[in-house]
């Protein structure tokens, strides 16, 4: 499952939503972040699995959200 870079946890959920998606899914803050800011390109199945589970997401919601996320900048 490959799952584009640059999906924005905080714009989506809050300032303080890394901080708590780290926290709940047992990932490192510096993992949640690397996801979100695209510096992690190929995060493993298990993170962003673990990610979509705290924010009640299934991987296909996501998926939306990013191509969604990703025409609206093109659009710009």
């Amino acid at each position: 499952y490959h799952i584009v870079t640059n999906f924005s946890i905080g714009s989506v959920f809050g300032v303080q939503a890394a901080v708590e998606v780290a926290r709940r899914s047992g990932l490192s803050l510096s993992t949640v972040h690397g996801i979100e800011c695209g510096d992690n390109k190929e995060p493993s199945f298990r993170k962003i699995a673990a990610i979509c589970a705290v924010l009640d997401f299934s991987l296909d919601e996501l998926q939306q959200r990013i191509q969604k996320s990703r025409s609206d900048n093109l659009s710009q």
